[in-house]
């Protein structure tokens, strides 16, 4: 399969959001695995149970049936948070890290939801060299769900202060980021360069 080179960035900070929690705390490292994913995030693991809104059910599958792990990671821009922090109107306009859940934030690509398609190969080389750390692979755009409101009127004093402000759902559509499996295990840390290589 060809590839192409379409985008760099840097990788400004990794989280890890533990089991039965929403919201993600800021790693040193992120190590990530080809067998489970992130070992010791609530979406960990090299497969999942097919639920309710799983699209295999349409195919005749039952709900419960064992499935591969398509959402192993998350990723956002700093770009796009600032964005999503100004249609909220939080202050600053700055988006605090782990409201999202998210995983891996980079800055350098502002259209990063956009620009990371499905099948996108991102490869995590350690600042000055070439020498790859870890490679993750695109399955999709992260859809916007109620959990990260939730976290931001948490965070910024409570309901009473978003009734005139625009709900995260509305504000983040096609800001959201990206969601993905590991592909070769590694260490990704702040300060490393992402490549984004897309299918040719």
């Amino acid at each position: 399969m060809k590839r192409t080179l379409v985008a760099k960035g840097t990788v400004e900070s990794v989280l890890m959001t533990p089991h039965n929690q929403a919201t993600s705390e800021q790693q040193t490292v992120l190590p990530v695995s080809h067998a489970y994913g992130l070992s010791g995030d609530r979406h960990s693991g090299g497969y999942v149970v097919s639920g309710h809104d799983d699209d295999l059910l349409s195919l005749g599958f039952t709900k419960g049936t064992p499935a591969a792990n398509l959402r192993q990671f998350s990723m956002v821009s700093t770009e796009e948070l600032a964005a999503i922090a100004e249609e909220m109107q939080l202050p600053g306009s700055v988006m605090p890290p782990g409201l999202l859940g998210e995983n891996i934030v980079v800055s350098g690509i502002a259209d990063l939801t956009s620009t990371l398609k499905a099948g996108s190969l991102l490869c995590f080389t350690r600042r000055n060299t070439d020498m790859p750390q870890a490679a993750l692979l695109v399955t999709g755009p992260n859809e916007p769900c109620g959990h990260p409101h939730a976290n931001i009127v948490a965070h910024f004093g409570g309901p009473a202060e978003f009734k005139a402000r625009m709900p995260f759902l509305k504000a983040a559509a096609g800001r959201r980021g990206v969601v993905g499996l590991v592909r070769v295990g590694g260490g990704i840390e702040p300060g490393d360069t992402m490549q984004v290589w897309a299918v040719a």
